[in-house]
């Protein structure tokens, strides 16, 4: 079994931290690894960079995923804590259901692709015009030496 997408870590993480406290993600990489039933060669599977793990990358791609959603809070660099709307979810639902957390994030989510659409327009259209100016600029030549 491959490691699965970051999507499977979000209920995972977010169950992981559900008892409000403060818990830093590194810490729960292991026991979320259990939750999913990953296996040691799973876990033992790095990027093609080395860096880290691919279940380590997952573990912290869903955690930014739910901190820009405001489901997790980050007080300190690596260290994340349920939100209180994360708690109000959890509370009017038997548990959170990925219907129930998808469709609390959606307008967080769809905010966050039009700002990445937009700054992606933005920095496309910045650089081509770059490149049409470049294209008519004369280049001073330089007297041979």
């Amino acid at each position: 079994m491959a490691v699965p997408e970051f999507q499977t870590f979000l209920l995972p993480l977010l169950a992981a931290t559900g008892d409000g406290q403060e818990h830093r993600l590194r810490d729960l990489i292991p026991s979320l690894a259990d939750t999913l039933n990953l296996t040691d060669e799973d876990r033992a599977q790095r990027l093609s960079s080395g860096a880290q793990s691919v279940a380590e990358n997952r573990v912290y791609l869903a955690g930014t995923y739910l901190r820009k959603a405001g489901l997790l809070s980050s007080p300190a660099r690596g260290v994340v804590v349920i939100t209180t709307l994360c708690s109000i979810i959890r509370s009017t639902s038997r548990g959170p259901s990925i219907k129930t957390i998808f469709f609390s994030i959606w307008p967080t989510l769809r905010s966050l692709s039009r700002t990445n659409s937009r700054k992606s327009t933005t920095t496309t259209s910045k650089m081509a015009a770059r490149s049409r100016s470049d294209e008519t600029r004369v280049l001073p030549t330089r007297p041979p030496t």
